[in-house]
């Protein structure tokens, strides 16, 4: 019979005043005291005293501890994925470097102590799943470590009002079958689309990204409603590495911050492997590569050499002071890519690059300098009279209380609530503003009449 085994490792322990082991050291683990605390090998130890009837005074018997490996994951000092590795005879666990003050710290008593209760399921294929300190999962990676290789039903990883780390890549690679996955924050807890601080959010590091790489299956993938912010360099935050012709994937309604002035940051990249259809909407992306004049490092960029039958769609993102605001740099695109309604201004290097005229549709996409597509909207700053609540301090929403002429600008967006009706806070879009934040009305002025409510399809213009 095979066992698997735990091996820790207690760096520094310090027994009482003594930075030596010594063997009694770890006999008083496993042994009882008298009455009076001394142990066996005391001289003035008196558990063997009798009374006058030769009763025994107490009963010298062998303590039982253990380590509760369930409250080890409790505590932080193994994650999910090596809880289960514990168990798993296929693999071997390496030891594990456990930092405590004393070995009191981590071992316990049968006759104090209840073990915990172990988790039921040694891995997730399905279901919803809390991501936090708090949560099912302490952060992305380890909830991505546990999943089952094939999906038997929709899988949702909910991110808490917290804010967590990502070290590492983080790869989505497992079979989704025909269901969805996806990465979201939980109800209640979305940041608020303004400057990066509130609801769920992810602190990334130097190298370190989420990538969607798979290369079977169907269903829907989606990554919303986080905030990021990047500290160091070559990150590419969101990744779109690889999808089947079946996959739609959708990128709505987050936030990121990028480390300003490191030149090899980027927001949401999709490469050549992203087949079917890929939608990046409502996002809000600043200070990303914002000193790279590379045109394939950008908040947004699409390098890849995309086929026949694909469809990229890139609706209402607002991306803010990086070296490329949105750029497309295929070597061969073949497919349908579409720019709308995008909100692109201080761009380092360029506003808009479309490298090898991939772009087969574009509409109302604002652009500070003469990069832009849409001839009626380059060369258009509204930010030096600004449409933002506070451009200096990065909360790019739309302010009601702005430059009336730019926001007349910036209020001419093409209604896409065909395919989508929300704005970067979760506000169901009614004029349909240009870029990710919408400013809705509270209520009808009323000193209009009429609202003028235009349908594209007839041109009948509707009383209200």
């Amino acid at each position: 019979m095979y066992k698997h085994f735990l091996i820790l490792r207690i760096p520094n322990i310090i027994y009482k005043d003594e930075i030596a082991l010594r063997p009694f050291d770890l006999k008083r683990y496993i042994s009882a005291t008298d009455p009076n605390g001394n142990y066996k090998w005391n001289n003035n130890y008196v558990g063997n005293s009798e009374d006058d009837q030769g009763n025994r005074l107490f009963n010298l018997r062998k303590r039982d501890w253990f380590i509760d490996i369930k409250e080890l994951f409790d505590l932080g000092f193994i994650n999910r994925s090596e809880y289960f590795d514990i168990y798993n005879k296929d693999i071997v666990f390496n030891p594990k470097n456990i930092t405590v003050a004393s070995l009191t710290d981590i071992i316990r008593n049968e006759n104090a102590t209840t073990r915990r209760k172990e988790l039921r399921n040694q891995a997730i294929s399905s279901g919803v799943h809390t991501i936090g300190a708090s949560g099912d999962y302490s952060d992305l990676a380890s909830f991505e470590a546990d999943i089952e290789a094939t999906q038997t039903g929709n899988l949702s990883g909910e991110h808490l009002d917290e804010e967590t780390t990502i070290t590492g890549n983080i790869v989505f690679d497992h079979d989704p079958s025909t269901f969805d996955l996806t990465i979201t924050a939980q109800s209640g807890a979305e940041h608020d689309g303004s400057a990066y601080g509130n609801g769920a959010r992810i602190s990334i590091g130097s190298f370190d990204q989420i990538r969607l790489n798979f290369s079977n299956g169907s269903g829907l993938l989606q990554i919303s409603k986080l905030a990021f912010t990047v500290a160091g360099s070559g990150t590419e935050v969101i990744q779109i590495d690889s999808t089947s012709s079946s996959h739609t994937v959708i990128i709505n309604r987050n936030l990121i911050e990028g480390d300003e002035g490191n030149v090899t940051t980027q927001g949401i990249r999709i490469n050549n492997g992203a087949a079917g259809t890929v939608r990046v909407s409502n996002n809000i992306i600043y200070d990303v590569s914002s000193g790279n004049t590379s045109p394939d490092i950008a908040g947004i960029s699409l390098n890849a050499e995309f086929g026949l039958g694909y469809t990229w769609d890139i609706y209402n993102n607002t991306v803010i002071n990086c070296g490329h605001n949105l750029s497309e740099n295929s070597d061969s695109p073949n497919g349908t890519l579409t720019a709308t309604n995008n909100l692109l201004q201080a761009g380092v290097t360029a506003d808009f690059i479309n490298a090898n005229s991939a772009f087969s549709s574009t509409a109302r996409n604002i652009t500070e300098d003469a990069s832009g597509p849409d001839a009626a909207y380059d060369n258009t700053d509204v930010n030096t009279n600004s449409v933002f609540k506070d451009f200096a301090g990065n909360d790019f929403r739309l302010n009601s209380a702005g430059d009336v002429t730019n926001l007349a600008i910036v209020d001419d967006g093409d209604d896409l609530s065909g395919i989508f009706t929300d704005d970067i806070q979760g506000q169901t879009r009614s004029t349909w503003y240009i870029g990710a934040s919408e400013i809705v009305a509270t209520g009808l002025d009323p000193s209009l009449e009429f609202k003028r409510v235009i349908d594209r399809n007839t041109n009948v213009l509707l009383r209200l």
